[in-house]
Protein backbone atom coordinates (compact mmCIF):
# COMPACT_ATOMS: atom_id res chain seq x y z
CA UNK A 1 0.00 0.00 0.00
CA UNK A 2 1.11 3.62 -0.72
CA UNK A 3 1.71 5.93 1.81
CA UNK A 4 -1.06 8.38 2.64
CA UNK A 5 -0.27 11.91 1.12
CA UNK A 6 0.90 14.23 4.08
CA UNK A 7 -2.09 17.18 4.99
CA UNK A 8 -1.28 20.27 3.54
CA UNK A 9 -0.30 22.87 6.02
CA UNK A 10 -2.81 25.43 6.95
CA UNK A 11 -0.15 28.62 5.40
CA UNK A 12 0.33 26.53 2.58
CA UNK A 13 -3.70 26.34 2.19
CA UNK A 14 -4.23 29.26 3.18
CA UNK A 15 -1.79 30.78 0.54
CA UNK A 16 -3.66 28.61 -2.26
CA UNK A 17 -7.05 29.95 -1.13
CA UNK A 18 -5.66 33.53 -1.75
CA UNK A 19 -4.53 32.76 -5.08
CA UNK A 20 -7.57 31.05 -6.05
CA UNK A 21 -9.40 34.27 -5.07
CA UNK A 22 -7.14 36.31 -6.98
CA UNK A 23 -7.79 33.98 -9.96
CA UNK A 24 -11.37 34.56 -9.36
CA UNK A 25 -11.78 38.55 -9.07
CA UNK A 26 -9.15 38.41 -12.01
CA UNK A 27 -11.79 36.12 -14.21
CA UNK A 28 -14.84 38.12 -12.68
CA UNK A 29 -13.19 41.65 -13.61
CA UNK A 30 -12.37 40.64 -17.34
CA UNK A 31 -16.27 38.84 -17.80
CA UNK A 32 -17.56 42.48 -16.69
CA UNK A 33 -15.03 44.42 -19.49
CA UNK A 34 -15.95 41.52 -21.76
CA UNK A 35 -19.59 43.19 -21.50
CA UNK A 36 -18.98 46.12 -21.88
CA UNK A 37 -17.04 46.17 -24.82
CA UNK A 38 -19.62 43.56 -26.89
CA UNK A 39 -22.36 45.93 -25.60
CA UNK A 40 -21.50 48.69 -28.72
CA UNK A 41 -21.30 47.66 -32.54
CA UNK A 42 -19.98 51.25 -33.27
CA UNK A 43 -16.22 49.80 -34.36
CA UNK A 44 -14.25 53.04 -33.17
CA UNK A 45 -16.03 53.01 -29.62
CA UNK A 46 -15.13 49.22 -29.69
CA UNK A 47 -11.55 49.75 -30.19
CA UNK A 48 -11.34 52.79 -27.80
CA UNK A 49 -12.63 50.33 -25.33
CA UNK A 50 -10.58 47.68 -25.97
CA UNK A 51 -7.50 50.00 -25.28
CA UNK A 52 -9.41 51.34 -21.85
CA UNK A 53 -10.94 48.04 -20.29
CA UNK A 54 -7.04 46.23 -21.34
CA UNK A 55 -5.66 49.39 -18.98
CA UNK A 56 -8.09 48.41 -16.02
CA UNK A 57 -7.46 44.63 -16.08
CA UNK A 58 -3.55 44.73 -16.12
CA UNK A 59 -3.63 47.76 -14.19
CA UNK A 60 -1.54 49.32 -16.86
CA UNK A 61 -0.20 52.97 -17.47
CA UNK A 62 -0.88 52.19 -21.31
CA UNK A 63 -2.29 50.46 -24.27
CA UNK A 64 -2.02 50.72 -27.77
CA UNK A 65 -4.61 48.48 -30.43
CA UNK A 66 -2.74 48.20 -33.58
CA UNK A 67 -4.74 46.56 -36.50
CA UNK A 68 -2.63 45.15 -39.76
CA UNK A 69 -4.15 47.00 -43.17
CA UNK A 70 -4.93 44.75 -46.13
CA UNK A 71 -3.36 46.52 -48.84
CA UNK A 72 -0.38 47.63 -47.32
CA UNK A 73 0.44 44.99 -44.71
CA UNK A 74 1.46 47.02 -42.04
CA UNK A 75 0.57 47.58 -38.88
CA UNK A 76 -1.42 50.77 -38.12
CA UNK A 77 -2.14 52.51 -34.39
CA UNK A 78 -5.95 52.73 -34.20
CA UNK A 79 -6.98 53.44 -30.37
CA UNK A 80 -4.79 54.32 -27.74
CA UNK A 81 -5.77 54.83 -24.05
CA UNK A 82 -3.15 56.62 -21.13
CA UNK A 83 -0.32 56.98 -24.27
CA UNK A 84 0.65 60.28 -25.93
CA UNK A 85 -1.06 60.38 -29.10
CA UNK A 86 1.57 62.48 -30.93
CA UNK A 87 4.16 60.03 -29.85
CA UNK A 88 2.65 57.45 -30.71
CA UNK A 89 1.74 58.73 -34.46
CA UNK A 90 5.27 59.90 -34.99
CA UNK A 91 6.33 55.99 -34.31
CA UNK A 92 3.70 55.11 -37.88
CA UNK A 93 2.96 51.99 -39.04
CA UNK A 94 5.07 49.00 -38.13
CA UNK A 95 5.74 46.15 -41.11
CA UNK A 96 5.39 42.56 -40.21
CA UNK A 97 8.27 41.26 -38.68
CA UNK A 98 9.62 44.72 -37.33
CA UNK A 99 9.64 45.89 -33.91
CA UNK A 100 7.75 44.10 -30.52
CA UNK A 101 4.32 44.49 -32.13
CA UNK A 102 5.56 43.56 -35.95
CA UNK A 103 7.59 40.08 -33.78
CA UNK A 104 4.11 39.44 -32.34
CA UNK A 105 2.13 39.60 -35.21
CA UNK A 106 4.89 37.41 -37.21
CA UNK A 107 5.12 34.99 -34.84
CA UNK A 108 1.56 34.98 -33.34
CA UNK A 109 2.68 34.75 -29.93
CA UNK A 110 2.84 37.09 -26.71
CA UNK A 111 5.88 38.97 -25.97
CA UNK A 112 6.85 40.62 -22.37
CA UNK A 113 9.86 43.63 -22.14
CA UNK A 114 10.99 43.47 -18.50
CA UNK A 115 13.06 46.79 -19.56
CA UNK A 116 12.28 48.76 -22.55
CA UNK A 117 15.42 50.59 -21.96
CA UNK A 118 17.43 48.21 -22.57
CA UNK A 119 15.35 45.89 -24.75
CA UNK A 120 16.58 45.97 -28.87
CA UNK A 121 13.73 44.90 -29.85
CA UNK A 122 11.52 48.24 -29.07
CA UNK A 123 12.79 50.01 -32.01
CA UNK A 124 11.62 54.04 -31.30
CA UNK A 125 14.04 55.47 -27.92
CA UNK A 126 11.91 58.57 -28.63
CA UNK A 127 8.62 57.24 -26.86
CA UNK A 128 10.21 55.39 -23.85
CA UNK A 129 12.02 58.38 -23.22
CA UNK A 130 8.89 60.69 -23.82
CA UNK A 131 6.20 58.38 -21.80
CA UNK A 132 8.76 56.88 -19.15
CA UNK A 133 7.34 53.04 -20.20
CA UNK A 134 9.66 50.66 -18.73
CA UNK A 135 7.78 47.11 -19.22
CA UNK A 136 5.72 46.20 -22.09
CA UNK A 137 3.38 43.22 -22.72
CA UNK A 138 2.14 42.19 -26.12
CA UNK A 139 -0.47 39.85 -27.51
CA UNK A 140 -1.75 38.88 -30.87
CA UNK A 141 -5.59 39.20 -32.05
CA UNK A 142 -6.15 36.36 -33.82
CA UNK A 143 -9.35 35.76 -35.85
CA UNK A 144 -10.49 32.01 -37.35
CA UNK A 145 -6.62 32.01 -37.51
CA UNK A 146 -5.57 34.13 -38.92
CA UNK A 147 -3.55 36.74 -36.96
CA UNK A 148 -5.12 40.64 -37.94
CA UNK A 149 -3.83 42.79 -34.80
CA UNK A 150 -1.75 43.28 -31.95
CA UNK A 151 -2.67 44.78 -28.46
CA UNK A 152 0.37 46.16 -25.90
CA UNK A 153 0.07 46.97 -21.98
CA UNK A 154 3.07 49.94 -20.74
CA UNK A 155 3.75 49.89 -17.58
CA UNK A 156 6.16 52.96 -16.32
CA UNK A 157 7.75 49.73 -13.55
CA UNK A 158 10.35 47.52 -14.56
CA UNK A 159 9.78 43.74 -14.53
CA UNK A 160 6.21 44.52 -14.75
CA UNK A 161 4.61 42.05 -16.43
CA UNK A 162 4.79 38.44 -15.97
CA UNK A 163 3.39 34.52 -17.95
CA UNK A 164 0.31 34.83 -16.02
CA UNK A 165 -0.78 38.68 -17.28
CA UNK A 166 0.39 37.12 -20.81
CA UNK A 167 -2.55 34.75 -20.13
CA UNK A 168 -4.97 37.29 -18.68
CA UNK A 169 -4.85 39.57 -21.20
CA UNK A 170 -4.63 36.91 -24.65
CA UNK A 171 -8.16 35.88 -22.93
CA UNK A 172 -9.20 39.13 -22.78
CA UNK A 173 -7.59 39.52 -26.16
CA UNK A 174 -9.74 36.49 -27.56
CA UNK A 175 -13.16 39.16 -26.53
CA UNK A 176 -12.08 41.47 -27.97
CA UNK A 177 -11.78 39.85 -31.26
CA UNK A 178 -15.15 38.95 -31.31
CA UNK A 179 -16.43 41.99 -30.43
CA UNK A 180 -13.92 43.19 -33.38
CA UNK A 181 -15.94 40.89 -35.46
CA UNK A 182 -19.24 41.84 -34.41
CA UNK A 183 -18.49 45.60 -34.78
CA UNK A 184 -17.22 44.62 -38.44
CA UNK A 185 -20.00 43.06 -39.86
CA UNK A 186 -22.33 45.73 -38.36
CA UNK A 187 -20.65 48.28 -40.25
CA UNK A 188 -20.50 46.60 -43.40
CA UNK A 189 -24.11 46.18 -42.86
CA UNK A 190 -24.84 49.10 -42.03
CA UNK A 191 -22.65 50.61 -45.27
CA UNK A 192 -24.92 48.29 -47.24
CA UNK A 193 -27.98 49.58 -45.44
CA UNK A 194 -27.22 53.17 -46.19
CA UNK A 195 -26.12 52.77 -49.53
CA UNK A 196 -29.32 51.05 -50.31
CA UNK A 197 -31.39 53.99 -48.97
CA UNK A 198 -29.15 56.32 -51.13
CA UNK A 199 -29.67 55.25 -53.91
CA UNK A 200 -33.69 54.76 -53.59
CA UNK A 201 -33.13 58.95 -52.78
CA UNK A 202 -30.96 59.26 -55.76
CA UNK A 203 -33.50 57.87 -58.06
CA UNK A 204 -35.90 60.23 -56.67
CA UNK A 205 -34.34 63.20 -56.42
CA UNK A 206 -33.21 62.34 -60.50
CA UNK A 207 -37.02 62.87 -61.40
CA UNK A 208 -36.34 67.10 -61.64
CA UNK A 209 -32.91 67.85 -62.37
CA UNK A 210 -33.84 70.85 -59.90
CA UNK A 211 -33.96 68.52 -56.73
CA UNK A 212 -30.47 66.50 -57.81
CA UNK A 213 -28.25 65.70 -54.58
CA UNK A 214 -30.90 67.72 -52.49
CA UNK A 215 -31.29 64.83 -50.19
CA UNK A 216 -27.72 64.41 -50.30
CA UNK A 217 -26.83 67.76 -49.43
CA UNK A 218 -29.65 68.16 -46.49
CA UNK A 219 -27.96 64.83 -45.00
CA UNK A 220 -24.56 66.29 -44.49
CA UNK A 221 -25.65 69.61 -42.79
CA UNK A 222 -27.99 68.21 -40.65
CA UNK A 223 -25.32 65.71 -39.70
CA UNK A 224 -22.99 68.84 -39.03
CA UNK A 225 -25.68 69.84 -36.86
CA UNK A 226 -25.85 66.80 -35.18
CA UNK A 227 -22.44 66.50 -34.48
CA UNK A 228 -22.43 70.45 -32.83
CA UNK A 229 -25.47 69.58 -30.59
CA UNK A 230 -23.47 66.55 -29.89
CA UNK A 231 -26.73 63.73 -30.57
CA UNK A 232 -26.41 60.64 -29.85
CA UNK A 233 -25.38 58.06 -32.14
CA UNK A 234 -28.07 56.06 -32.60
CA UNK A 235 -30.05 59.64 -33.26
CA UNK A 236 -27.17 60.33 -35.55
CA UNK A 237 -28.17 57.33 -37.19
CA UNK A 238 -31.89 57.89 -37.38
CA UNK A 239 -31.37 61.43 -38.84
CA UNK A 240 -29.37 60.48 -42.06
CA UNK A 241 -31.41 57.97 -42.82
CA UNK A 242 -34.39 60.38 -42.50
CA UNK A 243 -32.65 63.06 -44.35
CA UNK A 244 -32.46 60.64 -47.19
CA UNK A 245 -35.73 59.62 -47.07
CA UNK A 246 -37.72 63.23 -46.13
CA UNK A 247 -39.10 63.73 -49.55
CA UNK A 248 -39.72 60.12 -50.09
CA UNK A 249 -43.86 61.15 -49.99
CA UNK A 250 -43.23 63.56 -52.83
CA UNK A 251 -43.15 60.95 -55.14
CA UNK A 252 -46.91 61.05 -55.53
CA UNK A 253 -46.66 64.84 -56.21
CA UNK A 254 -47.10 65.83 -60.17
CA UNK A 255 -43.79 66.15 -61.65
CA UNK A 256 -45.38 69.84 -63.26
CA UNK A 257 -46.26 70.91 -59.67
CA UNK A 258 -42.88 70.56 -58.28
CA UNK A 259 -41.48 72.29 -61.34
CA UNK A 260 -44.28 74.77 -61.86
CA UNK A 261 -43.14 78.46 -62.19
CA UNK A 262 -46.01 80.39 -61.06
CA UNK A 263 -48.30 80.72 -58.21
CA UNK A 264 -50.02 77.18 -57.30
CA UNK A 265 -53.39 76.54 -56.56
CA UNK A 266 -55.24 75.07 -53.82
CA UNK A 267 -55.16 71.52 -54.94
CA UNK A 268 -51.48 71.57 -55.59
CA UNK A 269 -50.91 73.30 -52.43
CA UNK A 270 -53.08 70.30 -50.69
CA UNK A 271 -50.40 67.18 -52.38
CA UNK A 272 -47.46 69.22 -51.54
CA UNK A 273 -48.51 69.02 -47.85
CA UNK A 274 -49.43 65.64 -47.55
CA UNK A 275 -45.74 64.08 -48.95
CA UNK A 276 -44.87 63.94 -45.15
CA UNK A 277 -47.73 61.86 -44.96
CA UNK A 278 -47.30 59.93 -48.08
CA UNK A 279 -43.66 59.51 -47.10
CA UNK A 280 -44.06 57.74 -44.12
CA UNK A 281 -46.89 55.58 -45.40
CA UNK A 282 -44.19 54.53 -47.27
CA UNK A 283 -41.80 53.99 -44.58
CA UNK A 284 -43.68 52.35 -42.07
CA UNK A 285 -44.13 49.42 -44.72
CA UNK A 286 -40.04 48.43 -43.44
CA UNK A 287 -39.80 47.50 -39.61
CA UNK A 288 -36.39 48.53 -39.73
CA UNK A 289 -37.20 52.21 -40.43
CA UNK A 290 -39.98 52.74 -37.44
CA UNK A 291 -38.22 55.05 -35.52
CA UNK A 292 -37.79 57.50 -38.96
CA UNK A 293 -41.44 57.79 -39.41
CA UNK A 294 -41.77 61.17 -36.27
CA UNK A 295 -38.82 62.73 -38.56
CA UNK A 296 -40.34 62.38 -41.31
CA UNK A 297 -43.55 63.13 -40.35
CA UNK A 298 -42.74 66.10 -38.79
CA UNK A 299 -39.70 67.54 -40.90
CA UNK A 300 -42.34 70.93 -41.86
CA UNK A 301 -43.60 71.51 -38.23
CA UNK A 302 -43.09 75.42 -37.41
CA UNK A 303 -40.89 75.82 -33.83
CA UNK A 304 -43.93 78.36 -32.82
CA UNK A 305 -46.72 76.15 -33.91
CA UNK A 306 -48.78 76.15 -37.53
CA UNK A 307 -46.69 73.69 -39.81
CA UNK A 308 -47.97 70.44 -41.62
CA UNK A 309 -49.37 68.02 -41.81
CA UNK A 310 -50.14 68.40 -37.87
CA UNK A 311 -50.30 72.41 -37.21
CA UNK A 312 -50.82 72.40 -33.60
CA UNK A 313 -47.67 70.47 -33.01
CA UNK A 314 -44.75 72.86 -31.81
CA UNK A 315 -41.63 73.55 -30.23
CA UNK A 316 -39.84 70.09 -27.74
CA UNK A 317 -43.04 68.61 -29.28
CA UNK A 318 -41.37 68.23 -32.66
CA UNK A 319 -38.67 65.69 -32.24
CA UNK A 320 -35.21 66.83 -32.36
CA UNK A 321 -34.17 65.18 -35.88
CA UNK A 322 -37.44 66.90 -37.43
CA UNK A 323 -36.20 70.35 -35.87
CA UNK A 324 -32.75 69.62 -37.38
CA UNK A 325 -34.09 68.33 -40.77
CA UNK A 326 -35.94 71.58 -40.94
CA UNK A 327 -33.19 73.73 -40.78
CA UNK A 328 -30.70 71.54 -43.40
CA UNK A 329 -33.71 71.43 -45.84
CA UNK A 330 -34.50 74.64 -45.78
CA UNK A 331 -30.88 76.28 -45.71
CA UNK A 332 -29.87 73.99 -49.00
CA UNK A 333 -33.40 74.52 -50.67
CA UNK A 334 -32.90 78.41 -50.36
CA UNK A 335 -28.99 78.15 -51.77
CA UNK A 336 -30.66 76.06 -54.71
CA UNK A 337 -32.12 77.17 -58.21
CA UNK A 338 -35.69 76.59 -58.55
CA UNK A 339 -37.76 77.04 -61.59
CA UNK A 340 -39.73 79.50 -59.76
CA UNK A 341 -36.60 81.62 -58.54
CA UNK A 342 -33.12 82.14 -58.13
CA UNK A 343 -30.53 80.96 -55.15
CA UNK A 344 -30.09 82.94 -52.50
CA UNK A 345 -26.29 83.58 -51.28
CA UNK A 346 -25.49 81.72 -48.14
CA UNK A 347 -25.46 85.01 -46.52
CA UNK A 348 -28.70 85.75 -47.31
CA UNK A 349 -30.27 82.26 -46.48
CA UNK A 350 -28.41 82.28 -43.10
CA UNK A 351 -30.07 85.91 -42.20
CA UNK A 352 -33.71 84.55 -43.59
CA UNK A 353 -32.79 81.48 -41.22
CA UNK A 354 -31.94 84.13 -38.49
CA UNK A 355 -35.41 86.18 -39.46
CA UNK A 356 -37.43 82.77 -38.71
CA UNK A 357 -35.56 81.88 -35.41
CA UNK A 358 -38.55 81.33 -32.83
CA UNK A 359 -40.89 81.44 -35.28
CA UNK A 360 -40.57 78.46 -38.12
CA UNK A 361 -37.25 77.18 -36.68
CA UNK A 362 -36.01 75.85 -33.05
CA UNK A 363 -33.43 78.83 -32.06
CA UNK A 364 -31.21 76.12 -30.78
CA UNK A 365 -30.89 74.26 -33.99
CA UNK A 366 -30.21 77.85 -35.95
CA UNK A 367 -27.51 78.94 -33.64
CA UNK A 368 -25.81 75.64 -33.85
CA UNK A 369 -26.03 75.52 -37.51
CA UNK A 370 -24.04 79.08 -37.69
CA UNK A 371 -21.77 78.09 -35.83
CA UNK A 372 -21.17 74.67 -37.81
CA UNK A 373 -20.79 77.33 -40.76
CA UNK A 374 -18.50 79.52 -38.87
CA UNK A 375 -16.28 76.79 -38.24
CA UNK A 376 -16.09 75.48 -41.53
CA UNK A 377 -15.33 79.27 -43.44
CA UNK A 378 -12.43 79.33 -41.00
Amino acid sequence: MSKAAKPKSKKVLLKQRRKLLLQVEEFAGLYEVSKSITSTLKLSQVLRLITKKACQIMKAKGCSLRLIHEHKKELVLQAHYGLNQRSHLRKGNIKIGQSIAGKVLQHRHYYISKDLFRDARYQDRYIVRKENFRSLLSVPLIEKGKTFGVLSSYSKHPNYFHREDAKLLSLFAAQAVVAIANARLYEQARANYLGAIRFLSNALDAKDRYTAGHSERVAKIALHIALQMRLSDMQKDALQYASYLHDLGKVSIDIHTLRKCGQLTKEEWRSIYKHPQIGVQIVSNIKALNNLVPIILHHHARYAGGGYPDKNIKSENIPIGSRILAVADAFEAMISHRPYRKALSKDEAICELKKCSGTQFDPTVVNAFIKVKALSSN
